[in-house]
């Protein structure tokens, strides 16, 4: 301990006094974005109060309070501190002082003005440039053409619809472009009126033409044309023309045209044709179904080709494959296939198997008059039909139930209990 240098102690008391002016500088930084903006945006520099109906921060400003606010916090502690020595502290913040006030020397447009630090179109660019290739900060992107890089952005962008974002693309409040490829996050939306390729989030959603890639929104992805990827949205899809790959949507999951995987809370369908999985809680419809749909209400199809299972009802015009239905299936045209229905399985023409409690007619209404009225459905049964009252106009087959009638058998072998059969 003894041989500790005068320098050695001075050294030791310097740490707390540079750790205190660092404080400072950084208190500093904060009271300049607080103060800086609004004095920036009064000076005229980049940045206006009221855009389009949105409030912009002045990028301007802020650096003019951090530099302003801090060149006086500075000039306040050039009075030694306890232990410190002023100039080997000064040397270390005099550089930042003079690249901030440098920073400021160019703006004073906000349509297309920058500062740029580049070699051979390569670097670090501040502010609204136009074209860049590296790292891109500006407050509020308005008339960007190209950026190849980094973009980092504070506010709404204001006319930005022709923007091309391609690398990383960082909105604290939204993105606005014609095309983006790489990486678009956004704390608000993410839109790409052409095209986005890669991978898009934004807390309420996003927003393109066409999308190859993955899209995340806490309230919807709505790609207008075409998306290709993974599509996972809070509370609705949209209404694409084509929906291909995986889609995840605790609302409703709907397109045109639909190939791959879809599941949705409410609803999982699509207008024209959906191919591959559909699965809700809700239901799953579209007026062409290939492949398998799961529904916990209920699946509905004009045709459908493939496996169908819900706790409720399955319904469509012609319905073909395997399905079971909780509470019953029906075809205003034609069953085929393999059918389980809880209560009810009903078709003018019936081919394959069928088990429910009432096969080929079902309750049409209930009055006070004939309390049940049924309605006899079925014109044609084909296979094996199993269930409490098995009806058909025609039979080639056999029933098994209670009931069983076949109407081209003669007729005191139409209605017979237990079995029925016509070969």
């Amino acid at each position: 301990m003894d041989d500790i240098t005068t320098n050695q102690r001075n050294e030791v008391r310097l740490m707390p006094a540079g750790r205190r002016l660092w404080l400072w500088w950084v208190l500093a930084g904060l009271v300049g974005c607080g103060v800086g903006g609004p004095v920036g945006v009064a000076l005229g520099v980049p940045g206006n109060i009221i855009e389009n109906g949105y409030m912009s921060i002045s990028l301007g400003g802020i650096i003019t309070g951090m530099a302003v606010t801090g060149a006086v916090m500075v000039r306040l502690l050039r009075r030694p501190l306890p232990g410190a020595s002023s100039d080997s502290e000064l040397a270390t913040i005099k550089p930042l002082i003079v690249l901030l006030v440098f920073l400021l020397l160019p703006c004073h447009s906000a349509q297309a003005q920058s500062l740029d630090v580049t070699v051979a179109g390569y670097g670090l660019s501040i502010g609204n440039s136009q074209r860049v290739t590296g790292i891109r900060i500006n407050a509020v992107d308005r008339h960007v053409e190209e950026v190849n890089g980094l973009n980092l952005t504070f506010w709404n962008p204001g006319k930005n619809s022709d923007a091309v974002y391609n690398g990383i693309t960082l909105g604290l409040i939204g993105t606005k472009s014609r095309r983006i490829n790489g990486v678009a996050l956004s704390g608000i939306g993410v839109t790409g009126r052409e095209h986005v390729r890669g991978i898009a989030a934004g807390t309420l959603g996003v927003g393109a033409g066409n999308l190859t890639g993955v899209a995340v929104g806490l309230i919807m992805v709505d790609v207008k044309e075409r998306f290709r990827g993974i599509n996972i949205s809070g509370f609705w899809t949209g209404n694409s023309k084509q929906l291909d790959g995986l889609t995840l949507c605790p609302g409703g999951a709907m397109a045109q045209h639909i190939r791959g995987a879809t599941i949705g809370g409410v609803a999982a369908g699509a207008d024209s044709s959906l191919t591959g999985l559909g699965l809700s809680i809700g239901g799953v419809y579209s007026a062409h179904l290939r492949g398998v749909a799961v529904a916990g209400l209920g699946v509905g199809a004009e045709d459908m080709n493939g496996i169908a299972l819900a706790l409720g009802g399955i319904g469509g015009k012609r319905l073909d494959g395997i399905m079971l239905a909780g509470l019953g299936l029906g075809a205003t045209e034609r069953i085929s296939g393999v059918a389980f229905g809880g209560v009810v399985i009903f078709a003018p023409e019936v081919n394959g198997f069928a088990a429910g409690a009432l096969n080929g007619l079902y309750i049409d209404r209930i009055n006070l008059e004939d309390f049940l009225h049924f309605k006899m459905a079925n014109q044609r049964f084909t296979g094996l039909s199993i269930g409490l009252v098995n009806y058909t106009a025609r039979l080639k087959g056999v029933q098994l139930g209670l009931l069983n009638f076949a109407g081209n058998n003669p007729r005191w072998l139409r209605l017979l209990p237990l079995v029925n059969v016509h070969l």
